[in-house]
């Protein structure tokens, strides 16, 4: 008993530990995939988009969408592109538990998820985009983004 009391208060102490050592969250840019996808060449964000870049996905949805940067607009390929970058993608991992006295260990199967881009990031980059296809936006984070709009449609 006092050993699995001992082993349980350290690995209290580690996950602890683990927690203070953490940096503050960052906020996420709300444009950040608007932003790629105006400055990324369609061909860069194909390539990291065939390794599952879901960010790279997610931008050339917003490119198909449009006809950005001399890319045709094909809505199809754009919204596969958003289903597949706002998928999560599931990992499996290995956890060995040691057994406690002399008992044998145990080996758990763990599938780690990796969620798909951020919503929130998502719905506001496809706002800004609405606004700007349709001439401007209220929105002064959205409107710096004209000029860089305007180059990547060509007007």
């Amino acid at each position: 008993m006092r050993k699995s009391s001992l082993a349980l208060l350290a690995g209290l102490g580690v996950t602890l530990s683990a927690c203070a050592t953490t940096g503050p969250a960052t906020a996420p840019d709300p444009l950040g995939l608007l932003r790629l996808a105006l400055d990324a060449s369609p061909d860069v964000l194909k390539q990291a988009a065939a390794k599952d870049d879901r960010k790279a996905e997610y931008a050339l949805a917003i490119i198909y969408t449009y006809g950005l940067n001399g890319a045709p607009i094909d809505v199809p390929q754009a919204v596969d592109l958003r289903t597949r970058a706002q998928r999560a993608i599931y990992t499996p991992i290995t956890q060995y538990i040691p057994g406690l006295d002399g008992k044998p260990g145990r080996t758990n199967i763990i599938n780690m998820s990796t969620p798909g881009v951020d919503p929130f990031v998502a719905r506001a980059s496809d706002d800004c985009a609405l606004a700007l296809h349709g001439g401007g936006s209220t929105e002064p984070l959205c409107n710096a983004l004209m000029p860089q709009w305007q180059k990547a449609t060509g007007h």
